[in-house]
């Protein structure tokens, strides 16, 4: 079956169809949310988070010729939301220790 047949039956509802676009490139997928990324897991989930984002919305793509494009955009897209929540987290081992009497000492309750 050509990419364009599977397109017609993914935006018919197939999911089968799909997940067959997505597996038949899928090493490409993954090596642009990785370049994007740089951690495996990250890479996996905006994987996962684009295939949702197609199925959601693949009724919406107008030139069913242009999917591929499309879903890597809605991949770079994905990784952007990664990145950004990313740099939002405070991570423990990043914040420095201090003593507990310190900390009182400086409001003055020591």
């Amino acid at each position: 079956m050509t990419e364009l047949e599977l397109v017609n039956k993914a935006k018919d509802g197939d999911k089968e169809a799909l997940i067959q676009l997505v597996m038949a490139r899928q090493h490409e997928y993954y090596r642009l949310a990785y370049v994007y990324l740089k951690q495996k897991e990250d890479s996996l989930d905006a994987l996962q988070d684009m295939i949702i984002i197609l199925y959601k919305n693949i009724q919406s793509l107008k030139n069913d010729e242009a999917f591929f494009s499309w879903s890597k955009t809605i991949l770079v897209n994905c990784c952007r939301q990664t990145l950004k929540k990313r740099n939002k987290m405070v991570y423990l081992s990043d914040i420095e220790e201090q003593d507990y009497n310190e900390d009182r000492n400086s409001f003055g309750d020591g």
